[in-house]
């Protein structure tokens, strides 16, 4: 627990409003404005510093920070798994792509070659009955 008496020797010092507002509020005091205003300032600074400042005042930062850098690192791992995925569907995409293209051309080439096949045909079967 001596990071909490740190963070209350940080708050004191650093905020004597708030502290002393938190006293008042205990001892019931009829300053609620202030005590609104004061507890406003702290929840600022939390939401300004993000998780480490909760972890903080609750005296687990270090935890808080190990779990958070483990969950950065599969963040971080998640990123280039779904990075070296989207290269994979990228070169798929542009194989299938250029295969498109390929038949394309290839239907192309038949149906040209059908109409060939076609006219001569044709002028066969005019020789033959003529």
């Amino acid at each position: 627990m001596p990071n909490v008496a740190k963070t209350n020797l940080a708050l004191n010092q650093n905020y004597p409003n708030l502290v002393s507002a938190k006293a008042a509020s205990a001892a019931g005091s009829s300053s609620k404005r202030k005590e609104h205003s004061d507890l406003d300032k702290l929840e600022g600074i939390k939401r300004q510093a993000g998780t480490g400042a909760n972890a903080f005042l609750s005296g687990h930062g270090f935890e808080t920070e190990v779990v958070s850098d483990i969950k950065n690192k599969l963040e971080d791992q998640d990123v280039v798994n779904l990075i070296q995925e989207n290269k994979n569907f990228r070169a798929k995409c542009l194989d299938y792509k250029k295969r498109t293209e390929d038949l394309d051309l290839k239907v192309t080439r038949l149906r040209s070659e059908l109409g060939q096949v076609r006219t001569e045909y044709e002028q066969l079967m005019a020789e033959l009955t003529s």
